[in-house]
């Protein structure tokens, strides 16, 4: 059996933003890539593992978001736009772009959970990855 790999962990600090929808120009179909997806890139590249995970993944994904004047700060979650199906997707999107794994399909546990950013703090992705 197989050793499973200890988690890596990341912050990427920044807003976070879905994953665009597709355009088409050029007589083709794509993706455009924001600078949030860049950053993300940049960040996955710099501290992938080597070699790239082979195997199923646990992804865990925690965003932290602005928080608005009006909301109180009691309210922890965040329950608006963006949906968090679509930043998850911006993010391992990088990620495999970035070497992390062969493709994002190897994802077989994903946990995702976004909210408002406490005060003082920096909008970000926590990203922790294992093989299982």
């Amino acid at each position: 059996m197989k050793k499973s790999r200890t988690p890596i962990s990341l912050t990427v600090h920044g807003t976070p933003e879905p994953q665009a929808r597709p355009r088409y120009g050029s007589g083709h179909f794509f993706s455009p890539k924001t600078v949030w997806w860049h950053k993300v890139q940049f960040a996955a590249r710099l501290n992938r593992p080597k070699p790239a995970l082979e195997g199923p993944v646990h992804l865990i994904l925690s965003f932290y978001m602005p928080r608005p004047k009006s909301a109180p700060q009691s309210i922890v979650w965040h329950r608006t736009r963006p949906d968090i199906d679509n930043l998850a997707k911006a993010v391992m999107d990088a990620m495999t772009t970035a070497g992390w794994w062969l493709d994002d399909g190897q994802v077989a546990v994903l946990e995702a959970s976004k909210q408002y950013i406490a005060e003082g703090e920096k909008t970000s992705v926590l990203i922790t990855a294992s093989e299982i």
